[in-house]
Protein backbone atom coordinates (compact mmCIF):
# COMPACT_ATOMS: atom_id res chain seq x y z
CA UNK A 1 0.00 0.00 0.00
CA UNK A 2 1.33 3.24 -1.20
CA UNK A 3 2.00 5.65 1.80
CA UNK A 4 -0.69 8.11 2.12
CA UNK A 5 -0.40 11.41 4.12
CA UNK A 6 -3.05 13.90 4.86
CA UNK A 7 -2.11 16.94 7.23
CA UNK A 8 -4.75 18.81 10.07
CA UNK A 9 -4.19 21.77 12.24
CA UNK A 10 -5.26 21.23 16.00
CA UNK A 11 -4.50 24.47 18.34
CA UNK A 12 -1.17 25.60 16.52
CA UNK A 13 0.11 21.98 15.63
CA UNK A 14 0.38 20.17 12.34
CA UNK A 15 -0.58 16.47 12.52
CA UNK A 16 0.41 14.41 10.15
CA UNK A 17 -2.00 11.73 9.88
CA UNK A 18 0.06 8.44 7.74
CA UNK A 19 -1.19 5.49 6.15
CA UNK A 20 0.76 2.60 4.53
CA UNK A 21 3.37 1.70 4.35
CA UNK A 22 7.26 3.50 4.77
CA UNK A 23 9.83 1.49 2.64
CA UNK A 24 12.61 1.95 0.43
CA UNK A 25 11.20 3.44 -2.56
CA UNK A 26 8.24 6.05 -2.97
CA UNK A 27 7.21 5.86 0.37
CA UNK A 28 10.05 7.17 1.55
CA UNK A 29 10.81 9.40 -0.50
CA UNK A 30 6.63 10.53 -0.02
CA UNK A 31 7.49 11.05 3.52
CA UNK A 32 10.95 13.26 3.10
CA UNK A 33 8.94 15.85 0.55
CA UNK A 34 6.43 16.31 3.09
CA UNK A 35 8.43 16.57 6.02
CA UNK A 36 10.56 19.32 4.17
CA UNK A 37 7.06 21.07 2.76
CA UNK A 38 5.38 21.13 6.43
CA UNK A 39 8.87 22.77 7.82
CA UNK A 40 9.86 25.23 5.05
CA UNK A 41 6.12 26.52 5.49
CA UNK A 42 7.22 27.75 8.89
CA UNK A 43 5.81 24.87 10.86
CA UNK A 44 8.10 23.50 14.09
CA UNK A 45 5.40 21.69 16.38
CA UNK A 46 4.38 18.56 14.34
CA UNK A 47 2.71 15.25 15.14
CA UNK A 48 3.48 12.26 13.57
CA UNK A 49 0.48 10.05 13.56
CA UNK A 50 1.83 6.33 12.62
CA UNK A 51 -1.36 4.37 13.72
CA UNK A 52 -2.04 3.49 10.67
CA UNK A 53 1.21 2.69 9.53
CA UNK A 54 1.51 -1.11 8.49
CA UNK A 55 5.43 -1.43 7.87
CA UNK A 56 8.68 0.09 8.10
CA UNK A 57 11.41 -1.36 6.68
CA UNK A 58 15.30 0.25 7.76
CA UNK A 59 14.84 2.82 4.83
CA UNK A 60 11.54 4.13 6.49
CA UNK A 61 13.69 3.81 10.18
CA UNK A 62 15.71 6.92 8.34
CA UNK A 63 12.89 8.93 7.23
CA UNK A 64 11.25 8.86 10.58
CA UNK A 65 15.25 10.08 12.12
CA UNK A 66 15.02 12.75 9.55
CA UNK A 67 11.48 13.75 9.95
CA UNK A 68 12.55 14.15 13.63
CA UNK A 69 15.51 16.05 12.91
CA UNK A 70 14.14 18.55 10.29
CA UNK A 71 12.10 20.92 12.43
CA UNK A 72 14.78 20.61 15.36
CA UNK A 73 16.68 22.39 13.30
CA UNK A 74 14.66 25.18 13.05
CA UNK A 75 14.36 25.25 16.88
CA UNK A 76 10.91 22.94 16.87
CA UNK A 77 9.68 19.19 17.36
CA UNK A 78 8.38 16.22 16.54
CA UNK A 79 6.32 14.08 18.27
CA UNK A 80 5.43 10.73 17.43
CA UNK A 81 1.97 9.23 17.78
CA UNK A 82 0.29 6.06 18.58
CA UNK A 83 3.17 3.73 16.91
CA UNK A 84 1.73 0.16 16.02
CA UNK A 85 3.06 -2.67 18.20
CA UNK A 86 4.95 -3.80 15.31
CA UNK A 87 6.47 -0.47 15.03
CA UNK A 88 7.19 -0.17 18.57
CA UNK A 89 8.95 -2.98 18.57
CA UNK A 90 11.08 -1.93 15.68
CA UNK A 91 11.94 1.54 17.28
CA UNK A 92 13.01 -0.60 20.39
CA UNK A 93 14.93 -3.02 18.48
CA UNK A 94 16.47 -0.08 16.51
CA UNK A 95 17.18 1.83 19.75
CA UNK A 96 15.10 4.59 18.75
CA UNK A 97 12.55 4.45 20.78
CA UNK A 98 14.77 6.46 23.46
CA UNK A 99 15.04 9.61 20.88
CA UNK A 100 11.28 9.79 19.96
CA UNK A 101 8.80 11.13 22.36
CA UNK A 102 5.66 8.46 22.06
CA UNK A 103 2.24 9.48 22.96
CA UNK A 104 -0.95 7.49 23.03
CA UNK A 105 -2.88 10.03 23.45
CA UNK A 106 -3.76 13.07 20.95
CA UNK A 107 -4.21 15.49 22.91
CA UNK A 108 -1.16 14.70 25.34
CA UNK A 109 0.69 14.78 22.20
CA UNK A 110 -0.40 18.69 21.16
CA UNK A 111 -0.22 20.03 25.09
CA UNK A 112 3.05 19.13 25.35
CA UNK A 113 4.11 21.05 22.28
CA UNK A 114 2.29 24.08 23.41
CA UNK A 115 4.84 25.64 25.50
CA UNK A 116 6.95 29.09 25.43
CA UNK A 117 9.25 29.94 22.52
CA UNK A 118 12.42 31.10 24.01
CA UNK A 119 14.26 34.27 21.79
CA UNK A 120 18.35 34.34 22.07
CA UNK A 121 19.77 37.74 22.12
CA UNK A 122 21.86 39.24 19.81
CA UNK A 123 25.43 39.69 21.50
CA UNK A 124 26.26 42.63 19.53
CA UNK A 125 23.22 44.53 19.71
CA UNK A 126 21.00 43.06 21.71
CA UNK A 127 17.86 42.42 19.68
CA UNK A 128 15.98 39.20 19.78
CA UNK A 129 17.38 36.62 17.19
CA UNK A 130 15.83 33.71 15.23
CA UNK A 131 14.44 31.11 15.23
CA UNK A 132 13.30 30.43 18.05
CA UNK A 133 13.18 27.21 20.38
CA UNK A 134 10.74 25.85 22.27
CA UNK A 135 11.08 25.55 26.17
CA UNK A 136 12.00 22.40 27.37
CA UNK A 137 11.95 20.66 23.74
CA UNK A 138 15.12 21.33 22.10
CA UNK A 139 18.76 20.04 23.02
CA UNK A 140 20.61 22.36 21.31
CA UNK A 141 19.90 26.06 19.25
CA UNK A 142 19.32 26.57 15.57
CA UNK A 143 22.09 29.07 13.54
CA UNK A 144 21.13 32.37 14.66
CA UNK A 145 20.18 35.62 12.71
CA UNK A 146 19.80 38.92 14.62
CA UNK A 147 16.65 40.59 13.56
CA UNK A 148 17.38 44.02 14.13
CA UNK A 149 17.95 45.29 10.17
CA UNK A 150 20.13 47.56 11.12
CA UNK A 151 22.70 44.78 13.02
CA UNK A 152 21.70 41.36 10.88
CA UNK A 153 24.61 39.64 12.64
CA UNK A 154 24.95 35.65 12.86
CA UNK A 155 25.96 33.50 15.24
CA UNK A 156 25.80 30.04 17.06
CA UNK A 157 25.31 29.40 20.58
CA UNK A 158 26.35 26.13 22.39
CA UNK A 159 23.95 23.50 23.95
CA UNK A 160 20.83 25.50 25.15
CA UNK A 161 21.25 22.74 28.14
CA UNK A 162 24.14 24.48 29.89
CA UNK A 163 23.45 25.69 33.02
CA UNK A 164 22.59 29.61 32.72
CA UNK A 165 22.85 31.90 29.67
CA UNK A 166 23.69 30.26 26.99
CA UNK A 167 27.24 30.50 25.58
CA UNK A 168 28.08 32.02 22.12
CA UNK A 169 30.89 30.11 19.66
CA UNK A 170 30.82 32.35 17.00
CA UNK A 171 29.56 35.69 15.93
CA UNK A 172 29.88 36.91 12.34
CA UNK A 173 29.45 40.63 11.04
CA UNK A 174 29.05 41.20 7.65
CA UNK A 175 31.01 44.20 6.11
CA UNK A 176 31.07 43.38 2.25
CA UNK A 177 29.36 40.52 0.23
CA UNK A 178 31.24 37.71 0.78
CA UNK A 179 33.32 39.73 3.37
CA UNK A 180 32.94 39.25 6.85
CA UNK A 181 34.41 39.53 10.50
CA UNK A 182 34.39 36.56 12.32
CA UNK A 183 34.41 36.10 16.81
CA UNK A 184 35.62 32.31 17.58
CA UNK A 185 34.80 31.95 20.97
CA UNK A 186 37.29 29.12 22.28
CA UNK A 187 40.00 30.31 24.42
CA UNK A 188 41.46 32.43 23.44
CA UNK A 189 39.01 34.83 21.23
CA UNK A 190 39.94 35.07 17.96
CA UNK A 191 39.04 37.70 15.47
CA UNK A 192 38.95 36.76 12.02
CA UNK A 193 39.09 39.15 9.14
CA UNK A 194 37.93 38.19 6.16
CA UNK A 195 37.61 40.38 3.01
CA UNK A 196 38.71 44.34 3.27
CA UNK A 197 39.66 45.70 6.63
CA UNK A 198 39.19 49.65 5.58
CA UNK A 199 37.53 53.06 6.20
CA UNK A 200 33.88 51.12 5.88
CA UNK A 201 34.59 48.00 7.38
CA UNK A 202 36.35 48.88 10.57
CA UNK A 203 33.52 50.38 12.45
CA UNK A 204 32.12 46.47 12.83
CA UNK A 205 35.50 45.72 14.18
CA UNK A 206 34.86 47.85 17.14
CA UNK A 207 31.40 46.61 17.34
CA UNK A 208 33.36 42.98 17.96
CA UNK A 209 35.50 44.60 20.18
CA UNK A 210 33.08 46.25 22.33
CA UNK A 211 31.19 42.73 22.95
CA UNK A 212 34.56 40.83 24.07
CA UNK A 213 33.65 39.67 27.94
CA UNK A 214 36.43 41.66 30.35
CA UNK A 215 39.24 40.75 30.61
CA UNK A 216 39.91 40.55 26.59
CA UNK A 217 41.96 37.88 25.44
CA UNK A 218 41.85 37.96 22.24
CA UNK A 219 43.72 37.43 19.16
CA UNK A 220 43.72 38.79 15.74
CA UNK A 221 43.96 37.05 12.83
CA UNK A 222 44.57 38.79 9.37
CA UNK A 223 45.76 35.69 7.23
CA UNK A 224 42.08 36.49 5.47
CA UNK A 225 42.28 40.03 5.14
CA UNK A 226 42.55 41.01 1.10
CA UNK A 227 43.50 44.54 2.14
CA UNK A 228 44.42 46.76 4.51
CA UNK A 229 44.28 50.39 3.82
CA UNK A 230 45.61 53.39 6.63
CA UNK A 231 42.07 53.81 8.27
CA UNK A 232 41.54 50.21 8.66
CA UNK A 233 44.99 49.77 10.19
CA UNK A 234 44.55 53.06 12.09
CA UNK A 235 41.33 51.16 13.45
CA UNK A 236 43.11 48.26 14.50
CA UNK A 237 45.59 50.32 16.10
CA UNK A 238 43.14 52.62 18.08
CA UNK A 239 41.51 49.39 19.59
CA UNK A 240 44.74 48.04 21.07
CA UNK A 241 45.62 51.59 22.72
CA UNK A 242 42.49 51.13 24.27
CA UNK A 243 43.16 47.92 25.59
CA UNK A 244 42.74 47.63 29.64
CA UNK A 245 45.72 46.73 31.68
CA UNK A 246 44.86 43.31 32.01
CA UNK A 247 43.54 42.73 28.65
CA UNK A 248 45.77 40.05 26.71
CA UNK A 249 45.92 40.94 22.75
CA UNK A 250 48.06 40.22 20.05
CA UNK A 251 48.04 39.84 15.91
CA UNK A 252 49.06 37.87 13.65
CA UNK A 253 50.48 39.10 10.16
CA UNK A 254 50.71 35.62 8.88
CA UNK A 255 49.28 35.57 5.95
CA UNK A 256 49.56 39.23 4.64
CA UNK A 257 51.73 40.26 2.28
CA UNK A 258 54.86 42.35 2.48
CA UNK A 259 53.03 45.72 1.34
CA UNK A 260 50.69 45.06 4.45
CA UNK A 261 52.66 43.89 7.30
CA UNK A 262 54.65 46.67 6.43
CA UNK A 263 51.83 48.70 7.22
CA UNK A 264 52.10 47.79 11.54
CA UNK A 265 55.06 48.32 13.65
CA UNK A 266 57.50 45.83 14.31
CA UNK A 267 57.33 43.53 17.63
CA UNK A 268 54.87 42.63 19.93
CA UNK A 269 51.95 42.72 19.85
CA UNK A 270 52.29 41.84 16.20
CA UNK A 271 53.86 38.72 15.75
CA UNK A 272 54.99 37.36 12.08
CA UNK A 273 53.20 33.57 13.05
CA UNK A 274 50.24 32.24 14.01
CA UNK A 275 51.64 30.21 16.57
CA UNK A 276 54.28 32.78 18.09
CA UNK A 277 50.82 35.28 18.30
CA UNK A 278 49.14 32.98 20.08
CA UNK A 279 51.91 31.61 22.03
CA UNK A 280 52.20 35.04 23.23
CA UNK A 281 49.16 35.36 25.42
CA UNK A 282 49.97 32.42 27.69
CA UNK A 283 47.69 30.66 29.57
CA UNK A 284 44.49 31.64 28.72
CA UNK A 285 42.09 28.93 30.20
CA UNK A 286 41.10 31.78 32.75
CA UNK A 287 39.65 33.55 29.91
CA UNK A 288 35.71 34.61 30.16
CA UNK A 289 32.60 33.37 28.13
CA UNK A 290 30.54 35.13 26.22
CA UNK A 291 26.87 34.81 27.06
CA UNK A 292 24.10 35.83 25.91
CA UNK A 293 20.27 36.46 27.49
CA UNK A 294 16.97 34.41 26.41
CA UNK A 295 13.69 36.09 26.12
CA UNK A 296 10.43 34.22 26.69
CA UNK A 297 6.80 35.27 24.69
Amino acid sequence: MTLKISSRLVEGVIILDLSGRITLGEGSVVLRDFIKKVVAEGNRKIVLNVADVTYIDSSGIMELVRAFTAPRKQGGHLNLLSPTKKVHELLQITKLYTLFDVYSDESRAVESLNVRELHCCCPVCGSASGPPVLEGLWIEWPPQACRNARCEATFAVASSRTEGQPVVKTVRIQTYKDEYFELLCAPPFTLKVVGRLDLFSSPALRKVWQILPLPRFVAFDLSGATEVDEEGRNALLALLDSQEKDARVTVSLEGLGSDGVGMFPGGPPFHQSKASALASLGDVSAAPLLRVRVLSE
